[in-house]
């Protein structure tokens, strides 16, 4: 099962779309929220479970930004078509299908419950602890009562306990576990011989009218795209310096509201050696990495370095850093590890520390103590940073007045054809729907609003970094095909490539009927090559990693050919299996328990799957017609 998962094609689509899941499914979600608003305002009624257009619109949003944050402004090219608001509107049908049969099953979820998960939170903890009056402030700012996060976090929970309870029905046999350590540890040989497509070149011949057959063919494969000129204004807040004068009300103001952070909290400098304990539960491997840790404890208790004592032996990332971790308040490590920690004395190393990680011996570098200023030692920065809100507020404000006067103009052309004093104007030329060359071109949403201008006609203000910007349209050019005398060159080399290609996989076929590998190498005077021993999930040197390639050769009977040849650019290949080896097991049982595990969760997950569709099946789903285009 878990190889037919790993071997579908669009398995990077279907990695993708998982993550995008897991995304939405870590942001609360309140159903029902303001039943008159959501009946004028519907995007989906799910069996009576109806989520507002706001509603859905705030998620895929906030899944958006998640996304942002992770991959940065390329992650509008990874999610393109829809993508994160066909997943939102999958994720909230299913959260809400759950939900109602949570209710049908009488699944309970406790105050008791609801409490707990919400203390937990680290977004309303100080110091570790959860702090009421912060989870009040936070709920506040973002224009929700407890009332309702609790009720959303309810039905968060809710959804979870059903979930887990659907995918704890599955188990895995032991059948299966064989089954998938063999697919995993199968050994292949192969052997192959190189034909460059290349090589053929020469020998395609064509006429006219092969070349304007093959034009009419793959016409849009030569199709210009929309191409469009503009005028932009780029407003810069590093050149924008207004006069701002603070007042001791709003320094005062800003104190008592920002006191928090212009605290210094309790902070450690340290470094750390781990020794990793993969599994506690192996007494033997517990106890070998625990007489290790005492080995290099006794080690620099005797006088050597910790930073090469680190570099030596520490199997975390900051070992070649010499263990080196910087500061850290309290809250940012594990307990262990933290009350270890804050414990030493600078210049201090602890004795063994065990986390789940495994076993850690720490040094403390330094040691700051947590700072609660007066307002005279910190008014210097209080002022900047008042001036830098205030800046910004103010640069907002002139970069918007400014559009308006454009507006008002008509355009950016007609503004500076009466203005006294000119705004500066840059020239894009050529730019393309997908703004290829144009930092315009991990903006995707920009791009679009902007090729849809008609000609004079301006943009909105636009956001590019900490800048703003305004486009006028000069000049649109439509998409067109190119007619066949301009580019007749570049279609016949095109041409020349696609023939030399087939002619050349129709030289490999043709010694599909050798007696062997050895017997078509003598025929066709090439030599073959002969791989090292792999499995499925490594690359085959000088073939490369190709999923179909894998399973081709590990479906095929040794000493046999491919059906096909494989074809890797330029080059086609005749494959030949040499030999297929089952492993021993001398490892499974090495193996078992993450095969087992990978097992399970696949399992678990299309056991969920299938639970949902037949939730579906069953259900009234009714979308707006706005939104209908998200529906799968």
């Amino acid at each position: 099962m878990i190889s037919t998962l790993r071997n579908k094609k669009k398995l990077t689509a279907f990695a993708l779309w998982f993550v995008i899941a897991a995304f939405v499914g870590t942001i609360f979600f309140v159903w029902g929220m303001g039943d008159k608003t959501a009946e004028a305002n519907l995007a989906v009624d799910v069996d009576g479970v109806k989520i507002s257009s706001t509603e859905f619109q705030q998620k895929v949003e906030s899944t958006r930004e998640n996304f942002r944050r992770l991959f940065g402004n390329n992650v509008d090219q990874l999610l393109k078509n829809d993508t994160i608001e066909k997943t939102v509107m999958n994720q909230v049908i299913n959260e809400a299908l759950l939900t109602n049969e949570a209710k049908r099953l009488k699944i309970p979820v406790s105050d008791a419950e609801v409490a707990s998960y919400i203390q937990s939170m680290q977004a309303f903890q100080t110091d570790g602890k959860f702090d009421k009056e912060r989870y009040t402030e936070i709920l506040s700012r973002n224009r929700m009562t407890p009332q309702i996060f609790e009720a959303s976090v309810k039905s968060d929970i809710t959804v979870q306990k059903m979930t887990e309870i659907i995918k704890k029905s599955v188990t895995v046999s032991d059948a299966e576990i064989i089954n998938e350590y063999n697919y995993r540890n199968t050994q292949a040989v192969v052997s192959f011989i190189e034909f460059s497509a290349d090589d053929a070149l020469s020998g395609v011949k064509f006429t006219d009218a092969d070349i304007t057959k093959y034009y009419e063919a793959n016409k849009e494969t030569y199709r210009v795209p929309q191409k469009a000129d503009f005028k932009v204004i780029i407003f810069d807040p590093a050149t924008y310096v207004p006069d701002i004068k603070v007042t001791d009300a709003e320094i005062e103001a800003y104190f008592i509201k920002n006191k928090e952070a212009l605290s210094q909290p309790e902070e450690v400098k340290a470094s750390h050696i781990l020794i990793k304990v993969s599994d506690f539960k192996n007494d033997k491997e517990a106890n070998e990495k625990f007489q290790l840790a005492k080995k290099v404890l006794a080690e620099i208790k005797a006088g050597a370095d910790f930073a090469e004592e680190a570099k030596k032996y520490s199997e975390d990332a900051s070992a070649k850093d010499g263990g080196e971790l910087g500061y850290f308040p309290r809250g940012q490590m594990v307990v262990p590890f933290e009350t270890a920690a804050f414990a030493l004395k600078t210049g201090e190393v602890s004795d063994i520390v065990k986390t789940q990680y495994g076993f850690h011996i720490i040094k403390v570098t330094d040691h700051k103590q947590p700072t609660n200023p007066t307002i005279e030692q910190v008014r210097d920065v209080v002022i900047e940073a008042i001036k830098q809100e205030k800046g910004q507020a103010s640069f907002r404000t002139a970069v918007y007045e400014k559009y308006k006067e454009i507006v008002n103009a008509s355009n950016i052309s007609a503004y500076n054809e009466k203005a006294e004093q000119k705004l500066p104007v840059a020239e894009i030329k050529g730019i393309t729907e997908t703004g290829e060359g144009t930092p315009l071109a991990a903006m995707p949403d920009v791009l679009k609003k902007i090729m849809n201008l008609n000609k004079t006609e301006i943009s909105q203000l636009v956001d590019l970094g900490n800048k703003k910007m305004i486009f006028e349209m000069t000049e649109k050019y439509e998409s067109y095909i190119p007619k066949l005398d301009d580019i007749k060159a570049n279609v016949t080399d095109d041409y020349k490539a696609v023939k030399s290609l087939e002619a050349t996989k129709n030289i490999a076929k043709g010694y599909l009927g050798s007696a062997s590998l050895k017997d078509a190498s003598d025929k066709s005077g090439k030599v073959f090559s002969v791989s090292p021993a792999f499995i499925r999930s490594e690359p085959i040197a000088g073939l490369g990693m190709n999923n179909e390639l894998m399973d081709s050769i590990f479906s095929a009977k040794p000493v046999s050919f491919l059906k096909e040849p494989y074809v890797l650019g330029r080059k086609v290949y005749l494959v030949q299996v040499d030999s297929l080896t089952k492993p021993s097991k001398d490892k499974l049982d090495e193996q078992k328990e993450q095969i087992s595990s990978a097992l399970l969760g696949v399992k678990s997950a299309e056991a969920l799957k299938d639970y949902i569709n037949a939730l579906k099946k069953q259900a009234v789903i009714k979308a707006s017609p706005r939104y209908q285009q998200y529906m799968q």
